[in-house]
């Protein structure tokens, strides 16, 4: 029996077995057996439940046309780390000593290399409005905008979770909502580092052509020169840049940095990036030499899609998630 809205994760259903006298929250697809009347009623759950727009309208409309159509694809709502038309995403879990906002300092020092953009770039968040547009180029910065956005709890004790998410505002010409920010820091007890993930979601590449070269089309040499930068001043364990269908469907894969049980998570891109603790989780004889190479990076190992962003798929993406992912005893 179908009994309504668990109130938990978007995109569940309550149900309740008059048999067994136990009830559980489920997936629509998880129904097998369906009346009419309950396949009408799912699918009417289903466009009510849907996520909302951005409170501010910041993002385009078509970032929440991909929203709406993942939430019906998989029944769930689509993770910040892929909602990006394109999207690059690092997490690196590999020095608790640390200072985060130094790091992320570092890594807005060379995303300017890349492109004017990001030198002229102002940001504004997408969860709070009347909040004034500001900056990212210098550790301070990202200080100073992180402290509009924790919340006043944290300047009376130690918060141990600080979440920036912010997108470029109009300006210099440049539309706003062609890029997203999202970035998450997580402190242990003892106030150390103990992650910190970025995810930058781009809708528009070409915002981001700019003092950067190459063979290959503008919006991949753009996308490359993003995840060095982010690689450069980070120094994640793992990093990725994708794109498309592989980016929404494809499987993502744990890594055990520090070979204790506690596993960070990638996602498989055309460019997927190891740090030196985690190079070595490569299973290179599940990959075929012909469609992917593997070279030395930034102390790390750059695994790279030879035929490039646009020809990955979905099943080319699971194949390095395979290939990437740790078994933990």
């Amino acid at each position: 029996m179908i009994s309504g809205n668990p109130h938990t994760f978007r995109g569940l259903v309550s149900v309740f077995s008059l048999r067994d006298r136990v009830g559980q929250s489920a997936h629509p697809r998880d129904i097998i057996v369906q009346s009419e009347y309950a396949r009408g009623y799912l699918s009417g759950y289903l466009s009510g439940n849907e996520p909302a727009p951005p409170s501010t309208g910041l993002l385009e409309g078509s970032r929440w046309d991909r929203e709406r159509d993942y939430f019906h694809a998989f029944e769930r709502e689509l993770p910040v780390e892929r909602g990006g038309l394109f999207a690059a995403n690092a997490v690196s879990a590999a020095d608790p000593t640390a200072d985060p906002f130094d790091l992320l300092g570092n890594m807005f020092e060379a995303l300017e290399s890349t492109s004017g953009f990001w030198a002229s770039a102002r940001w504004v968040p997408v969860s709070a409005d009347h909040l004034p547009a500001m900056r990212l180029h210098t550790a301070e910065d990202v200080r100073n905008i992180d402290a509009w956005l924790t919340p006043p709890m944290a300047l009376e004790g130690r918060f141990p979770r600080h979440d920036i998410r912010v997108v470029n505002a109009d300006h210099m010409g440049v539309v706003g909502g062609a890029v997203e920010l999202v970035i998450r820091v997580v402190t242990r007890d003892d106030e150390s580092l103990d992650r910190l993930a970025v995810t930058i979601n781009i809708e528009r590449p070409k915002v981001l052509h700019g003092a950067v070269s190459g063979q290959r089309s503008p919006d991949e040499t753009a996308l490359r020169a993003v995840l060095n930068a982010v690689v450069e001043g980070v120094r994640p364990d793992v990093a990725s840049v994708s794109g498309g269908a592989p980016l929404l469907a494809c499987n993502g894969f744990g890594l055990d940095p520090a070979g204790d049980g506690e596993l960070i998570t990638g996602i498989p891109g055309w460019l997927t990036y190891l740090g030196p603790r985690v190079r070595h989780h490569i299973d290179g004889a599940t990959l075929d030499p012909g469609e992917f190479s593997a070279s030395p990076s930034s102390g790390g190992l750059l695994v790279e899609y030879i035929d490039g962003l646009f020809a990955l798929g979905v099943d080319d993406a699971n194949r390095i998630a395979a290939a990437l992912d740790v078994e933990v005893d």
